[in-house]
């Protein structure tokens, strides 16, 4: 966080920061995780772009960080990365030992990939084919998230979306009618991570302070309207449930003790859930223009910073994209 603040202010118009992680949301209401994690977004959010929604990534709970800076009068480029998986912490845990001063030497025993910043000469005989997916991933989020900031865009994005999210439930909703256990089953998982998605879309978009209530609105109305308590999706639960391997995934549905008519009730509920946040959607967020109204303080923080170097961060990530394309 002190490297991304010192960065931000010393050189904002030459500083990009895109993070992409999961809605707080996703982790139930008041635990320590969502806690922690609405904690850090909301700090990283008035000076990066935050993405906590993509109908298309299963986000999970990999780490990974890519550095890059880029020179083009010198034409070099220096790149870096960490992958990780639970922390991101002090790398080579496995080379865990004294050293000859007698200190121990600590990191973490997951971390699979770690390398310091190196250099890369722009060359048009290298095609860079790993780099510009990173850079234009980078720049498809840019363009999203400046998007989002206009009503037009907003408009069909959200319109795009939202007929995403009920095509998903529809076909979930076939499914339950004429099944095997084997289909229902992954309609099960999909059904709470489709709930997840949803949670993560509405948190997505512009005006914290509206998109917040209709969140808890939506997950206080479930909580009356559903008789039978439907417990919240857990995201990591979700990701070993998610498995296409038959026999585990009958080892899994006896081991929980889940029925046919059982696994039914239980996808309709989700189903139900995501229907209300929808219907809350377009009851309550409906007037574009007026968004900026139900901006908090870090989004006002971050659109002031959008509107004095957005256009000016597209631009520098389009440039980067053609010397990788031309290599010069």
């Amino acid at each position: 966080m002190d490297a991304i603040y010192r960065e931000a202010n010393y050189c904002p118009e030459e500083f990009v920061c895109i993070v992409r992680t999961s809605s707080s949301t996703r982790f139930g209401k008041s635990t320590r995780l969502s806690i922690l994690q609405k904690e850090a977004i909301d700090e990283l959010r008035k000076y990066c772009y935050v993405k906590v929604y993509d109908r298309n990534v299963f986000d999970n709970h990999a780490k990974f960080v890519l550095i890059y800076h880029f020179c083009f009068t010198e034409k070099v480029f220096y790149h870096g990365r960490y992958f990780g998986s639970t922390n991101l912490t002090t790398k080579g845990l496995s080379s865990y030992g004294l050293s000859s001063y007698g200190v121990s030497r600590r990191g973490n025993y997951e971390e699979f990939v770690s390398t310091r910043l190196r250099p890369f000469t722009f060359s048009p005989h290298t095609r860079y084919k790993g780099h510009r997916y990173y850079i234009s991933d980078a720049k498809r989020v840019l363009d999203e998230k400046i998007g989002l900031y206009n009503p037009s865009y907003l408009r069909d994005y959200i319109k795009e979306h939202k007929k995403k999210i009920l095509d998903l439930v529809d076909h979930i909703s076939q499914i339950i009618r004429h099944t095997p256990i084997r289909e229902l089953f992954h309609a099960y998982v999909s059904s709470q991570d489709l709930y997840l998605q949803t949670l993560a879309f509405l948190d997505e978009l512009p005006g914290k302070e509206l998109t917040s209530n209709i969140i808890e609105k939506t997950k206080k109305t479930v909580s009356e309207a559903i008789e039978e308590k439907m417990e919240f999706p857990d995201p990591l639960e979700i990701e070993m449930l998610a498995t296409d391997d038959e026999e585990i995934m009958y080892r899994t549905v006896k081991l929980l003790g889940l029925t046919e008519e059982g696994l039914k009730k239980e996808i309709g509920k989700y189903l139900k859930a995501i229907k209300v946040a929808l219907s809350y959607l377009s009851d309550y967020y409906h007037k574009l223009e007026e968004i900026k109204e139900y901006y908090d303080e870090a989004e006002r923080e971050f659109v002031r910073r959008l509107e004095k170097y957005g256009q000016e961060h597209l631009k520098k990530l389009g440039s980067v994209l053609y010397y990788l394309l031309e290599g010069y």
